[in-house]
């Protein structure tokens, strides 16, 4: 079974940090605060990724159900994105060195934004062929994946608001997807 790998590290004497984000660090008092912490942080990240998952295979599945009316184009697209998905799913749960353990949510961004690019494309393709019951699916999934995308946002911040120790050490990078 793929399980998370985030790790605690020691800072200083007596400061403990887990990576919640690019350059963004929960500190905690003590190894136990920090460990409870990262077992329902792990919890909450997990159930997204399975979340997400069951998404993909919705949305490659519809895919599959429209593959020889897709154009060559279209379909050469989808495939980039369904191959960018599966490797960084292999990220998701890859192990770092230490004090790298934010690549995991970096990953976990680019999944999401992988099915939402799929979902843009099948939609643009129902339109333009006028398929209007792929049009209706497409529309329930981007629903539903936005709902996992915010629900994945909203509780990993209440997670961390709860914890209280929040710390950024140096500025958040926000990195754009290059066109």
């Amino acid at each position: 079974m793929r399980k998370i790998h985030i790790e605690i590290y020691k800072r200083d004497k007596n400061v403990y940090q887990i990576p919640v984000g690019f350059s963004q660090y929960l500190n905690f008092r003590s190894r136990n605060q920090a460990r409870d912490f990262l077992t329902k942080y792990k919890l909450v990240i997990e159930a997204s990724v399975r979340s997400l998952s069951i998404e993909m295979g919705q949305i490659y599945s519809l895919y599959r159900m429209y593959y020889f009316q897709l154009d060559v184009f279209d379909s050469r697209h989808i495939n980039e994105c369904l191959d960018s998905f599966n490797k960084q799913c292999e990220y998701i749960f890859k192990e770092y060195s230490e004090g790298n353990s934010s690549f995991v949510f970096r990953a976990i961004e680019t999944c999401f934004s992988e099915c939402f690019n799929i979902i843009d494309i099948l939609k643009s393709f129902a339109q333009r062929n006028k398929e209007t019951a792929l049009k209706y699916q497409i529309y329930a999934l981007h629903k539903t994946l936005d709902s996992v995308h915010n629900t994945y946002h909203e509780e990993r911040k209440t997670i961390e608001q709860k914890a209280k120790y929040l710390k950024t050490d140096s500025p958040v990078i926000n990195l754009k997807k290059a066109n």
